[in-house]
């Protein structure tokens, strides 16, 4: 029989991992919880003020979402992990996104987003509305002069290597 019925993979996985260590001792959780939430607040700042070129709106970002009281995957145990470690990828892969941008079209940078879209997708199929943003970004991007056409090519590019590449990882 399951231990842990109705959870993802991952937050199974991580329950294998953590329970033999601390057993059911509440505060290694609480800790991991609160860092995953530090880190997936830094990652917004980062995000954010980039997105926006001012650290000041990064601030204010991260700020208020780490303290509204609306994020309910701190308090939930079940699906904390999968749903802090969603968030952080895909946040760590808008990053890439955009660091591909500023670059002017490095592939690395790209092609490291790639597996992070899946990682975050095994975490909570969920977040893939916020992978939605990626195309956005090529479209609305500051900072250079590129031309309309241009702008809808990299939206295309983003869009299939971040919903392909995955595929091919996993061998579908």
């Amino acid at each position: 029989a399951d231990p842990w019925p109705g959870m993802g993979t991952v937050t199974h996985l991580y329950f294998r991992l953590v329970y033999p260590l601390f057993g059911e001792a509440a505060l290694p959780y609480h800790l991991v919880t609160w860092l995953l939430h530090l880190l997936n607040a830094l990652l917004l700042y980062l995000f954010t003020a980039r997105l926006a070129a001012c650290r000041t709106v990064g601030l204010m970002a991260a700020l208020v979402w780490s303290c509204h009281p609306g994020i309910s995957a701190v308090s939930f145990i079940t699906k904390r992990v999968d749903t802090l470690l969603a968030v952080a990828s895909c946040l760590a892969g808008l990053l890439l996104v955009l660091r591909w941008l500023e670059q002017r079209g490095r592939s690395r940078h790209l092609m490291g987003a790639a597996p992070v879209a899946l990682f975050s997708l095994v975490c909570q199929p969920t977040v893939l509305g916020l992978w939605l943003l990626a195309p956005a970004l090529c479209l609305f991007s500051r900072g250079r002069a590129v031309p309309p056409l241009s702008r809808w090519l990299q939206a295309a590019r983003v869009t299939a290597t971040l919903m392909t590449l995955p595929l091919i990882l996993v061998g579908g």
